[in-house]
């Protein structure tokens, strides 16, 4: 469609459009335009009445397939979660129900005896650490579970204690050099992080709830087993200046 510019043919008359009115003129048959090819397109494609209800079971279900499988003859099929056991990897909300820390401190300050035991530990400290956490929520599904069901699986608890030993040497009434160890983990417990490849693997979930297995491997075949669990038992050393 051509747009009428400042002069324009009307039959056998030309007939002057300039300033404003010329814009006014071409902003109103662009929008003619417009809504003359969208009609169609927007009646066979929306309906108004059922937009606020489509659009409500669209955010509420799971967008991701469960599977995808690709033939021999290249063809991609995709399985998704409401037709096989549900599966989210991933807590659908923040969830920690029991969170525990608690502390048990030693200090033996200068001066409270003179056996030689006690010159040995007098200016240390020992610090204990205890953490229990929750583990995180996931969702797994078999086809006798509501549909509408959410983490109903959760990781075992998250335990460790930490053990900090600091002695400290004072140089003058206002210097003084402290030197600590640290051992995170003391016990050196196994704290599950991730039980398989969750993303790639579409057995992995059913495999940990239905069998206890806990898989080394990713979708692909390679070592994950770094991810499996929390950091082991570490030992760091440090020393401190105080003035």
């Amino acid at each position: 469609m051509r747009v009428p510019g400042p002069f324009d043919v009307m039959g056998s008359i030309k007939i002057p459009i300039i300033g404003e009115a010329a814009r006014t003129m071409k902003r109103a048959l662009a929008l003619v335009a417009l809504s003359t090819l969208l009609a169609p397109v927007s009646r066979a494609a929306i309906n108004v009445d059922d937009a606020p209800r489509r659009f409500s079971v669209a955010i509420s279900g799971r967008a991701s397939p469960g599977r995808i499988d690709l033939d021999q003859n290249g063809d991609v099929t995709y399985t998704y979660d409401t037709d096989v056991e549900l599966r989210i990897p991933v807590e659908k909300s923040f969830s920690r129900p029991h969170v525990l820390r608690a502390n048990l401190f030693f200090n033996y300050p200068y001066g409270r005896s003179d056996t030689w035991w006690a010159k040995i530990i007098e200016g240390g400290s020992a610090s204990l650490l205890y953490k229990f956490t929750s583990g995180q929520a996931f969702t797994y599904l078999t086809l006798t579970d509501p549909p509408d069901t959410y983490d109903n699986y959760r990781y075992p608890p998250i335990q460790t204690f930490d053990l900090r030993l600091e002695k400290m040497f004072n140089l003058s009434n206002t210097h003084a050099i402290s030197v600590y160890a640290l051992i995170t983990n003391l016990f050196n417990t196994k704290n599950l992080r991730s039980y398989g490849d969750i993303f790639f693997d579409a057995d992995a979930t059913k495999n940990y709830v239905e069998k206890g297995e806990v898989s080394t491997v990713d979708g692909f075949g390679y070592d994950i087993s770094y991810q499996t669990y929390y950091e082991p038992r570490r030992y760091y050393f440090g020393v401190r200046y105080s003035f």
